[in-house]
């Protein structure tokens, strides 16, 4: 079975992503966003406490009794060890996500930084997600990863979901076994930047000046396989997505509603595209596949 679409919000609450020149997506597009995942089935949607007005904007939109299935993320802890106090801050912070998302529950709470579970006193956090499950404030807890070392921090006990960064052109987690290892340990995965934040989509012509010549290269001959092919970009990049049967879901972002109906129509749309060969698209370019090492 191919993954499930969730629907990524960061542009809902900031101005997000280097391809959008839309800035902040306004509360009446969300609204039709919103609707027309809500006719074609899509039910998950990730958000984070860090996205700014995200949550808020979700919880205006999103109509109830429909079965939305919201996955959130904890603020990024800047603390060098917790204590009991912590505690109290991380509650205050959740209570504060569920009154803007109009919710006494969510699906899911990620940590933003899965090596907070490292740090000294990190017994408090590691105990109070889990009360959060029992509570049944929470169905499911997980991290949100970059890169392999982040997994050192993995813990059977608490959690359940990976958050991880997948592309064609970013097949590390696939390549070095990572994602076949969590799935035969049990753990949900769900891919993220599976456009490089519309980097993927766009022409080589309309890439960053930073971008390595020979990286712009490499996506010239994509471009002119998938026209070769008769497809667009999108197509290729979904159609990598689309065959790892591995993942529970993966995470895209939309701007408009045009973008999520395209998305659907080649996400949905059988086609003669088999590609057995996708590890021959995959870059080893960390500065243009890790969009945490991009120039801000």
């Amino acid at each position: 079975m191919k993954p499930q679409i969730c629907l990524g919000t960061a542009q809902f609450g900031f101005d997000y992503g280097i391809t959008n020149a839309e800035g902040k997506v306004k509360i009446q597009e969300v609204e039709k966003i919103i609707n027309h995942c809500n006719s074609s089935g899509i039910r998950l949607i990730d958000s984070a406490q860090s996205y700014g007005e995200s949550e808020l904007v979700l919880g205006n939109t999103i109509p109830s009794g429909k079965g939305f299935k919201i996955i959130s993320k904890l603020k990024p802890q800047d603390k060098n060890e917790f204590s009991l106090n912590d505690i109290s801050h991380w509650e205050e912070d959740l209570i504060k996500s569920l009154g803007l998302l109009k919710s006494n529950t969510i699906e899911g709470l990620l940590l933003h930084q899965p090596l907070d579970l490292l740090k000294p006193g990190a017994i408090y956090l590691k105990d109070w997600l889990l009360n959060l499950k029992k509570r049944g404030i929470v169905k499911r807890i997980g991290i949100s990863i970059y890169k392999p070392k982040d997994l050192l921090a993995i813990d059977k006990e608490i959690i359940d979901i990976v958050q991880l960064p997948l592309s064609l052109y970013d097949q590390r987690l696939l390549q070095d076994g990572t994602i076949k290892n969590l799935l035969t340990e049990g753990y949900s995965i769900f891919a993220r930047s599976i456009y490089l934040q519309g980097l993927l989509l766009r022409s080589s012509k309309e890439w960053p000046s930073w971008i390595k010549e020979s990286t712009k290269a490499h996506h010239r001959k994509l471009e002119k396989y998938a026209e070769e092919q008769g497809f667009k970009l999108i197509d290729v990049a979904l159609g990598f997505i689309r065959s790892q049967q591995m993942l529970e879901a993966v995470i895209v972002g939309v701007c408009n509603l045009r973008e999520l109906k395209e998305l659907l129509k080649s996400w949905n749309t059988r086609n003669e595209f088999h590609l057995t060969n996708w590890d021959r698209w995959a870059l080893d370019d960390i500065k243009a596949i890790s969009p945490q090492t991009w120039p801000i």
